[in-house]
C-alpha cells in the first residue's frame, strides 16, 4: 500500500523526484487559505482540506499512474467586508496570487511534470487559479486543470443533508466543510459548533 512518503514531494529527496519523473508526469497542487473558521475549527481548514483530498486522490491513483502532490499553498483571497476583520485572516492581492500559483506550477513544469492539477479548498481562489493556468498553458503547453472541493461534493452533500432534514446549502465553515476536515483527521472543537454554518455569533 502506498503512503504519504510515496506521493508528497516535500517528504522525498531531489534524486527521488527525478526517479518519479521517469514513471509519471502528473503533479497535484493543493491550494487553500488561512482565515477564520468559526469558533470550532483552525484557520488552516481550507488548506488542510485541499491537501488531504489531494493526497488521498494521489494515493488512490498511485497503482495506475504514480502522481505526486506538491507542498500546499496556504494563502488565498479573503478581502471581503466582514471577513477580513477577523483575527487570523490573511489575504493576498489578486495579481500576487496569480503569480504565486503560476510560479509554483511553472517550477513543476520545469522539473518535467507536464500535467498540473490544482486542488482548491477555498471558494474565492478559482478566478486566480484559472488565470494562472491560462498563462501557464499559453507559455508551456502543459495540461492544467482544477478540482474545486465545493463543487466536487455538492450532489453527495445535498443527499446527506436531505436525509437529516437539513437545508441543502453550503457556506463558510458549514457542516459539509467541517465534516471533510473531521474525516481527514483534523481537530475540530465540536462543543463550540453553533448552527448550520457552525460559525453563528462568532464575529470579533
Amino acid at each position: 500500500m502506498p503512503t504519504n512518503q510515496d506521493v508528497c514531494l516535500g517528504l522525498v529527496t531531489w534524486p527521488e523526484i527525478g526517479e518519479r519523473l521517469k514513471e509519471c508526469d502528473i503533479a497535484l497542487i493543493p491550494v487553500g487559505q488561512t482565515e477564520q473558521h468559526g469558533l470550532h475549527a483552525g484557520t488552516d481548514l481550507d488548506s488542510r482540506n485541499a491537501e488531504g483530498v489531494a493526497i488521498r486522490a494521489a494515493l488512490a491513483a498511485f497503482p495506475e499512474c504514480k502522481p505526486v502532490v506538491a507542498p500546499t499553498i496556504s494563502y488565498g483571497y479573503s478581502d471581503l467586508p466582514g471577513l477580513r476583520d477577523y483575527p487570523g485572516v490573511f489575504s493576498l492581492r489578486g495579481e500576487t496570487l496569480i503569480s504565486l500559483y503560476y510560479d509554483v506550477a511553472f517550477s513543476l513544469v520545469r522539473m518535467g511534470f507536464k500535467k498540473i492539477i490544482f486542488v482548491n479548498g477555498h471558494d474565492a481562489n478559482p478566478p486566480f487559479v484559472e488565470e494562472a493556468m491560462r498563462r501557464l498553458m499559453k507559455k508551456t503547453g502543459a495540461f492544467c486543470a482544477m478540482g474545486h472541493l465545493s463543487e466536487m461534493n455538492n450532489d453527495f452533500a445535498e443527499k446527506v443533508l436531505e436525509q437529516h432534514n437539513m437545508p441543502a446549502d453550503f457556506g463558510h465553515a458549514c457542516l459539509i466543510e467541517t465534516s471533510i476536515a473531521m474525516a481527514l483527521g483534523m481537530a475540530v472543537r465540536t462543543d463550540r459548533m453553533q448552527g448550520h454554518y457552525c460559525e453563528e455569533n462568532s464575529g470579533p
